[in-house]
């Protein structure tokens, strides 16, 4: 068993074989902390609502929550009345692809003829060039 033991006031630690000043492990776990803090603060796209890349389209994430406005089943388009996140309120065209999973807030999967004029969505995909392209639909 390793066993540890402070010894005197210069907080020298002794532990198997070797010396290790106290102010050398706390500046360790502070540089860790602050590179830690540097990282999410370098990275706002990853917690920003809309904004990064990702989505596997190769355009800027967005995720979007509102009411649908209008839908075009021929051309699989869909209107959306943002309201979630406040900054990007207003009304936005949405494709929807063979690829776009559409479901249900409970998980059961639907279709694009199951959703209606007024009903709430949560929609999430990438945006290039002003295009929204849903990769993922949930209907509440």
């Amino acid at each position: 068993m390793h066993r540890t033991r402070v010894i005197g006031q210069a907080g020298w630690r002794i532990g198997k074989g070797r010396k290790v000043r106290d102010e050398e492990g706390r500046t360790l776990v502070v540089l860790t902390v602050v590179m830690l803090i540097v990282l999410l603060l370098a990275t706002p796209g990853l917690v920003a609502a809309r904004g990064g890349h990702g989505g596997g389209q190769g355009g800027a994430s967005f995720n979007v929550q509102g009411t649908i406005a209008w839908l075009d089943s021929g051309a699989m388009t869909m209107g959306v009345d943002v309201v979630l996140p406040e900054g990007m309120a207003g009304q936005i065209t949405v494709y929807v692809t063979g690829d776009t999973h559409l479901k249900e807030c409970g998980g059961a999967s639907i279709d694009f003829g199951d959703l209606a004029v007024g009903d709430w969505v949560r929609v999430s995909g990438t945006e290039d060039g002003g295009a929204y392209v849903a990769t993922r639909v949930i209907l509440y």
